[in-house]
């Protein structure tokens, strides 16, 4: 793999200056979003994966900013695909404890991993649409429309729901 995908040394940046105020987190910039990306697509080799959510827009050349990488996997492959990160040990860490996964800069970039039904409403497998940016497999432009039309008409009718009870 190439060293193009950066380590959490290769991200450190700051203004020197120092402030009085409480600090504000860091958010990941977008060259890392991509990098975790890049590196996602690495370590999963011919799994069945997608790029979801702001960092597909970011792959796609959006300027929208996001804080995380949404991947989509075929339902029941969440584990394997956690386990394939794992692996990678120079790129990603897996919180014990919780199962939370991030991309290795700094800021880290967290990875979350999506499948069907339940944390993603949309099928997918591996004969869903998707298309290649720089090596990264993106869930088709259209399809990534649609999952966050109906995402966000699940989200008022689940209130909706809330609501009546």
């Amino acid at each position: 793999m190439s060293s193009h995908y950066g380590s959490a040394s290769s991200h450190a940046s700051g203004s020197g200056s120092v402030s009085h105020q409480a600090q504000q987190p860091r958010k990941p910039s977008p060259h890392q979003i991509r990098e975790a990306a890049g590196a996602i697509s690495y370590s999963l080799g011919g799994q069945v994966y997608a790029l979801v959510g702001g960092a597909a827009c970011s792959m796609l050349g959006s300027s929208r900013e996001t804080e995380d990488v949404d991947i989509v996997v075929p339902q029941d492959a969440t584990r394997n695909t956690r386990s394939l990160l794992r692996k990678q040990t120079a790129y990603f860490e897996v919180e014990s404890r919780t199962a939370h996964t991030y991309y290795k800069s700094d800021p880290r970039v967290e990875v979350e991993i999506l499948a069907p039904p339940s944390l993603f409403r949309e099928h997918f497998d591996k004969n869903t649409a998707v298309i290649e940016v720089h090596g990264v497999r993106i869930l088709k432009p259209s399809l990534i429309l649609n999952a966050k039309c109906n995402s966000i008409l699940g989200r008022a009718s689940d209130a909706k729901k809330k609501d009546r009870c």
